[in-house]
C-alpha cells in the first residue's frame, strides 16, 4: 500500500485561514464586530499576513472605529508595500472620516492632525485640503489658512471652493476688497456656487449701506466723513462705478484733484469708455469739472502752464463747453 501524504503545517494553516476568511466575508456584511474577533484569531495564527490586517481595518472602519482602522491599514502597508497605491488611498479616506467625526465632537485640534495625515497619503486631494483649511479657520489660525489656500491655488488654480474659502477668511479680516474679488473668481469658475453668490451679495449690500451713510454726511456738509464712508463702500464693492464717481466729486469739492482724477478715470475704465453709457457720461462730466477747477487753482498759484494744460485736457474731452474756452482765453491773456 502506498503511503498517504499528510498535509504540512503550512498547508493546514492556509486551509484554516481560508475557511476563516470565508466566514469573515459574511460577517463583514452584517456583523463587523464578529469579523474583527475572527480576524484577530487569524492574525494570531499568521501575524505577517497583510490581507488579514487589511480586512480587519475594513471591519473597524465599518464600525466607525477609525483609529484601529488606521493602525491596521498601516500594518498592511508595512507588510505589503507593493500594494501602496490602494492602501494609501484607503488610509487617506479613513483619516478624513476620522477627522470629520472629530469635528462633529468639537475636537478640532485632533481633527486637524487627521486631515493633515490624509493629505500626507493623498497630497493632491483638494477635498482633504479644503477640510483642513476649514479646520484651521475654526481654530482661528487664519494666517495658516491663507497660506495653505495660496499653496493649493498655485497647485490647482481652478478651485471655486478654495476661492470661496479665502473670500470668507478675507471678510473675517475685514479685507472686503479681496473678499469681493475672490467671490467673483469663485463664481467665474462655478456660476452655481451658492455660497460665493451669497458672499458677493452680502458685500454689495454692505457697500450700499456705506454709500447711504456717505450721502447723509455729504448733505450736511461733512465731506471728510462722506469720503470715509464712500471709501468703505468701494472697498466692499470695487466694481461700483457710481461709488467712484461720487468719491471723485467729493475729492474735487475738497480740492484733492489728483485723487478725483484717478477715481473718475477708473470709473470710465470700468464702463469700458462706452459713450452710450449714461454712467460713463456722468464720470466724463465730473472729470471735465475737475480739470477746470484744478486749472483755476493752478492759475491762482501762478502755475500758468499747468493751468492751460489742464484746460486743454478738459476741452479735449468736451469740445462744446464754451466756459472752458473762456477760461483758457482769460488765462492766456494774463500770462
Amino acid at each position: 500500500m502506498s503511503e498517504i501524504a499528510l498535509p504540512t503545517f503550512t498547508e493546514i494553516m492556509e486551509k484554516k485561514i481560508g475557511s476563516m476568511l470565508q466566514e469573515v466575508a459574511e460577517l463583514l456584511k452584517n456583523n463587523p464586530r464578529g469579523a474583527v474577533i475572527k480576524l484577530t484569531r487569524a492574525i494570531a495564527l499568521q501575524p505577517n499576513n497583510a490581507e488579514l490586517f487589511r480586512q480587519r481595518a475594513e471591519a473597524y472602519e465599518a464600525l466607525s472605529d477609525y483609529y484601529p482602522a488606521i493602525l491596521n491599514f498601516r500594518k498592511a502597508l508595512l507588510l505589503r508595500p507593493g500594494n501602496k497605491d490602494t492602501l494609501t488611498f484607503k488610509l487617506a479616506q479613513v483619516c478624513c472620516a476620522y477627522g470629520e467625526h472629530l469635528c462633529e465632537e468639537k475636537q478640532h485640534l485632533q481633527a486637524l492632525e487627521m486631515f493633515k495625515m490624509a493629505l500626507e497619503y493623498q497630497p493632491h486631494n483638494g477635498e482633504y485640503a479644503l477640510k483642513r483649511i476649514m479646520c484651521l479657520s475654526v481654530l482661528k489660525r487664519y494666517d495658516e489658512c491663507i497660506e495653505m489656500i495660496k499653496k493649493q491655488l498655485e497647485e490647482e488654480g481652478t478651485s471655486s471652493g478654495l476661492y470661496t474659502s479665502r473670500s470668507v477668511l478675507h471678510m473675517m479680516f475685514g479685507n472686503n476688497t479681496q473678499a469681493f474679488y475672490d467671490a467673483c473668481r469663485a463664481l467665474e469658475l462655478d456660476p452655481s456656487n451658492f455660497e460665493a453668490s451669497h458672499l458677493k451679495d452680502e458685500l454689495k449690500a454692505k457697500a450700499e449701506s456705506f454709500k447711504n451713510q456717505a450721502i447723509a454726511h455729504a448733505l450736511v456738509g461733512e465731506r471728510a466723513e462722506a469720503i470715509k464712508s464712500i471709501t468703505s463702500a468701494i472697498e466692499s464693492n470695487p466694481q461700483g462705478v457710481d461709488y467712484h464717481i461720487f468719491r471723485g466729486s467729493l475729492y474735487r469739492k475738497t480740492g484733492q484733484y489728483d485723487k478725483a482724477v484717478d477715481d473718475l478715470l477708473l470709473a470710465m475704465d470700468i464702463c469700458e469708455h462706452k459713450l452710450e453709457c449714461s454712467v460713463y457720461n456722468m464720470a466724463s462730466r465730473q472729470l471735465i469739472l475737475t480739470y477746470n477747477d484744478f486749472a483755476i487753482e493752478c492759475f491762482s498759484k501762478q502755475h500758468y502752464d499747468e493751468a492751460v494744460t489742464l484746460l486743454n485736457k478738459a476741452i479735449k474731452s468736451e469740445k462744446m463747453e464754451k466756459g472752458l474756452y473762456i477760461n483758457r482765453g482769460g488765462m492766456c491773456t494774463r500770462i
